[in-house]
């Protein structure tokens, strides 16, 4: 305990190492030998510790489980920590916090077990506050999307808005669910809201451009077109500007833009 105190782990872990040799039923021991381990960045050792640590203890405290399965994470050793979360679910399920809920949720996901994830994203994203809170939010709504769940998707989208309705990525994604059910010309308007919110990208106002010239709206198109060019100019941008131009039947427009083009790319 004094080496632990002096944050002295390694030599710590030797004691306790010893002390459990001699009594293997000594849970203080297995508890803070864990701590060693994990503190040494061993983290299956530290995993494996933890468990003993619940084994042998006469209060099961689920918290151990929690931290067991924590350490198998930092090691990458999902099916280990699938194993104890999944006893963790089965057996302590109502002493479960929002902070244990966190770490299910993440690990369901990498175990692509995408429905069992969904109710803790949901209670995540409904409890937390702040940046956690939007995180939750927004990885509910992926994986709505991952689940092709369009209705669930759709209303998630339409509350985030509604709930928050100066933040451009609630916008942008449900833009996204429109696109996603190629509903092109209702994703226009979050969209462009978005873009009134936080300046669009290079990509995102060359996509403006490409929608709104295939929605039939040309001269918002020259608009995106012409911003982009000033930041980047490409093949792409001249050619698309000059055919929004023939939309508008302004043909003399058109062959300037193409003039222009073919002094940056004369080949």
């Amino acid at each position: 305990n004094c080496y632990l105190k002096l944050n002295k782990p390694l030599k710590a872990a030797q004691y306790y190492k010893a002390a459990v040799h001699v009594k293997p039923d000594f849970y203080p021991a297995w508890l803070n030998l864990a701590k060693c381990y994990y503190d040494l960045e061993r983290y299956t050792d530290a995993g494996n510790s933890f468990l003993k640590a619940f084994k042998v203890s006469e209060k099961k405290d689920p918290g151990i489980l929690y931290y067991a399965a924590a350490s198998f994470m930092a090691d990458e050793k999902t099916a280990q920590a699938l194993k104890v979360v999944n006893r963790l679910v089965s057996e302590y399920n109502d002493g479960i916090t929002l902070q244990w809920k966190k770490l299910i949720a993440q690990l369901y996901i990498i175990c692509n077990k995408h429905f069992l994830a969904l109710p803790y994203l949901k209670e995540l994203s409904e409890n937390l506050t702040g940046k956690e809170k939007k995180y939750w939010q927004e990885l509910l709504f992926h994986e709505y999307i991952r689940l092709n769940m369009k209705k669930e998707a759709f209303f998630h989208a339409k509350r985030l808005v509604q709930e928050d309705p100066i933040d451009p990525k609630w916008w942008k994604i449900l833009s996204q669910i429109y696109f996603y059910n190629d509903k092109y010309e209702d994703g226009l308007a979050p969209l462009t809201i978005c873009t009134y919110l936080k300046p669009a990208s290079f990509q995102e106002k060359k996509f403006m451009g490409d929608l709104c010239l295939s929605l039939g709206i040309p001269i918002k198109s020259i608009d995106y077109y012409k911003d982009s060019i000033k930041e980047k100019k490409t093949i792409h941008l001249y050619e698309r500007l000059a055919h929004a131009y023939l939309a508008l039947y302004e043909p003399e427009k058109a062959l300037n833009v193409l003039e222009k083009g073919l002094k940056h790319f004369p080949e």
